[in-house]
């Protein structure tokens, strides 16, 4: 969600990014250290770098609409 965010402005974006990157992290599982086996790192990287994919055709469109004053 970009509720509260000024997509205008960099910081509001800085701050839609973290907000996707965290829940790509929460919903693909995505972890990094040392225990975490190695097929299920690239499966949750894999994941992970998909949704931000997609996610950023959406926040394009999100900034691309508050330009516009949606």
């Amino acid at each position: 969600s970009y509720a509260g965010l000024n997509l205008n402005t960099e910081e509001g974006r800085q701050a839609l990014d973290s907000r996707v990157s965290s829940a790509a992290r929460t919903v693909c599982r995505y972890k990094t250290g040392a225990n975490y086996m190695t097929r299920s790192r690239s499966l949750a990287r894999k994941c992970y770098t998909d949704a931000l994919a997609k996610a950023k055709k959406q926040q394009a469109a999100a900034i691309e609409d508050e330009r516009r004053g949606g």
